[in-house]
């Protein structure tokens, strides 16, 4: 897919989060591109794993202990 194309699709989605056609969008604070973005990045991840085309990397943020 085009970059042009990735991000019609997501200005379209943020139009529909927008437009609250999303339910119960009142209930959350207003989206923006990036959180679509990182939204459909993170899906991308889940489905590379749930494909056996990657792997889980793990994360431990925040400094603390373990």
């Amino acid at each position: 897919m085009r970059q042009s194309e990735a991000n019609q699709l997501m200005l379209e989605l943020l139009a529909a989060a927008d437009a609250g056609t999303w339910p119960n969008i009142q209930e959350y604070p207003r989206l923006e591109m990036r959180d679509i973005e990182h939204v459909l990045c993170d899906f991308d991840k889940y489905e590379r794993v749930r494909h056996r085309e990657g792997r889980i990397r793990r994360y431990h943020g925040g400094g603390g202990e373990e």
